[in-house]
C-alpha cells in the first residue's frame, strides 16, 4: 500500500513537470532530472544548541563533525529531523521520507549501524544511497582520566629523590629534575606529543650551580628560570643547558611565577625583601611592595589564566604553611604586590607541598598524600572534589611527588617512591576532543 501511494504521488509530480515543460517549449521531448544530491540536513537542538551536519555528496555520507554531548544516545530513539532536502525524492526503508518528522536515529549512532536513505532522482531510475552518521561523545567530558606511563627508564624508576623532585613542561618536552644529590642535578626528558612511545633522555644539567633553588622554577617567554642562593638568575631554553642571566642577576631572593607578560619574584631593595617583576623582554626588574611575613617562599606552585575582563591573574601556593587550619593561596595581576585569598569558611585545608592548576575554568589544589583534590572558581572558597576530577587511587598516600601540566592540558604526576618511582599522565576528556 505504501509503495502504491508513493508511486501515485510521484506520478502527480511528474505529470505536473511534463505539463509545465510543454507549455514552455515547442519541443515535445521531456527531460527528467538525474540529480541525487542531498542539499541540507539538520536535527532538533540538544540542550538548546544546534549541531551542524556536513554533507559529503562525493562519498554519500551525512555526519556531524562536532559530536553530540555525552549520553545524547538516550534521546535518539524518537528524535526530530527538522530538515532533509534533496534534489528528487527521499526514501527510507522503501517509504517516502518527508521532513520535519520524528524518527528513530539509534541505527546511525557513531556509524555502528547502517541507517541508509535513498535519494530517487526525478527520472525515477537514478538513485543513490546516503549513510547517516550521528556522532556522539562516548566519554564523560568532565572526567579526568589517568594512564600510568610504563616505559620509564631504569635510572628514573629507581632514582632516590625523596622530596627533591621537580617537573616542568617546556614547549613539547617534559623535564623531571632530581636534585637530591648536592653535587649534581639530573634531568630526565621526553617529548610529550608521542604518547604511544615515550623516549627518555637522562643527563646532568649543564651550567647550573648546585645552589640553584630548584623547588622554585618559573617559565617565561619560552624559557625556564631559577634563582640561586647568591641572588643570581639562570635561564634555559631547553631545560638542560643553563646560562646566567646578567640583566636579571644580583639582588634576587627567589623566583615565584611567570605569565605571558612578565617573570615575577622577590628581590632585595634597601635591605628589605620586596616583590618584583620584569618587563616583557625580561631585561630589568621593577620593584614593588614589601613581602609579608606570611608569604610562602618555598616549593612554589603557580598557575595563571586570563579573566573574563581580559586581565591575567596569577595564583600560587607554597611552603611554609602559616596556619594549622587552612592553606591560603595568593594572587597578583602584575607581580608588584600579592594578596591573600583568605576566607573565614570554605577554605582549603592545610596541604603540604601543594600543587595548583587551572583547568576547565576552575582552580584545583592537591598535595602530599595525593588522596584529595579541592576546587574553587575564584580561589577564595574551596570544596573537596567528590567525582570526576580525581587522582589515581594507585598513588594515594604517597607524600613525595612532582607535578607539571603540558601544552596539551595533560597533568603529569611523578611519584617519588625510592626504588619504585611511578609516572602518571591524565587529562580531562573534553580537553582532548577534536571538536568542542
Amino acid at each position: 500500500m505504501k509503495n502504491k501511494i508513493l508511486l501515485t504521488l510521484m506520478g502527480f509530480v511528474l505529470v505536473s513537470m511534463a505539463v509545465t515543460s510543454c507549455l514552455k517549449s515547442d519541443d515535445d521531448t521531456i527531460y527528467y532530472g538525474v540529480d541525487t544530491s542531498v542539499r541540507a540536513f539538520s536535527i532538533d537542538t540538544i540542550a538548546g544548541k544546534k549541531y551542524r551536519f556536513s554533507i559529503d555528496n562525493l562519498n554519500s555520507i551525512i555526519f556531524n563533525p562536532d559530536s553530540l554531548p555525552y549520553l545524547s544516545d538516550t534521546l535518539m530513539s524518537h528524535f526530530l529531523v527538522d530538515t532533509f532536502n534533496v534534489a528528487g525524492f527521499l526514501l527510507h526503508e522503501d517509504t517516502l521520507f518527508v521532513a520535519p518528522t520524528y524518527t528513530d536515529l539509534t541505527g546511525a549512532i557513531n556509524g555502528k549501524g547502517e541507517m541508509v536513505f535513498t535519494v530517487l532522482a526525478v527520472d525515477q531510475a537514478t538513485t543513490r544511497k546516503f549513510k547517516l552518521n550521528v556522532n556522539i561523545h562516548q566519554q564523560d567530558p568532565d572526567s579526568l582520566v589517568w594512564k600510568q606511563i610504563n616505559n620509564v627508564p631504569q635510572g628514573l624508576a629507581n632514582a632516590r629523590m625523596g622530596n627533591k623532585v621537580k617537573a616542568h613542561a617546556l614547549g613539547n618536552a617534559l623535564h623531571i629534575y632530581n636534585y637530591s644529590d648536592t653535587k649534581e642535578i639530573k634531568v630526565y626528558s621526553t617529548l610529550t606529543d608521542n604518547p604511544s612511545n615515550y623516549s627518555w633522555d637522562e643527563t646532568n644539567v649543564i651550567g647550573l650551580p648546585a645552589t640553584a633553588q630548584m623547588n622554585n622554577m618559573a617559565e617565561f617567554n619560552g624559557k625556564l628560570y631559577v634563582a640561586t642562593a647568591e641572588g643570581d638568575v639562570y635561564g634555559s631554553a631547553d631545560g638542560i643547558n643553563w646560562d646566567k642571566d646578567e640583566a636579571l642577576s644580583g639582588n634576587i631572593s627567589t623566583l615565584l611565577a611567570g605569565s605571558s607578560e612578565s617573570l615575577m619574584g622577590i628581590g632585595y631593595q634597601d635591605g628589605e625583601k620586596v616583590f618584583c617583576y620584569t618587563d616583557t623582554d625580561a631585561t630589568f626588574w621593577t620593584f614593588g611592595e614589601r613581602v609579608p611575613e606570611t608569604f610562602p617562599t618555598e616549593n612554589i606552585s603557580y598557575t595563571w589564566h586570563t579573566t573574563p575582563t581580559g586581565v591575567q591573574k596569577v595564583t600560587l601556593v607554597g611552603m611554609p604553611l602559616t596556619s594549622n587550619t587552612e592553606l591560603v593561596p595568593w594572587f597578583t595581576f602584575i607581580g608588584d604586590g600579592w594578596a591573600e585569598l583568605n576566607t573565614d569558611d570554605m577554605y582549603c585545608p592545610p596541604i603540604e607541598n601543594a600543587s595548583i592548576v587551572y583547568c576547565t575554568d576552575n582552580l584545583y589544589i592537591f598535595g602530599s598524600g595525593l588522596d584529595k583534590v579541592y576546587t574553587s572558581l575564584s580561589g577564595l572558597t574551596w570544596q573537596e572534589v567528590s567525582s570526576k576530577f580525581l587522582l589515581p587511587e594507585e598513588i594515594s598516600g604517597q607524600p613525595n611527588y612532582g607535578m607539571a601540566m603540558d601544552a596539551d592540558n595533560f597533568i603529569w604526576i611523578i611519584v617519588s617512591r625510592d626504588g619504585a618511582n611511578q609516572i602518571w599522565r591524565g587529562r580531562v576528556n573534553k580537553l582532548g576532543f577534536a571538536h568542542q
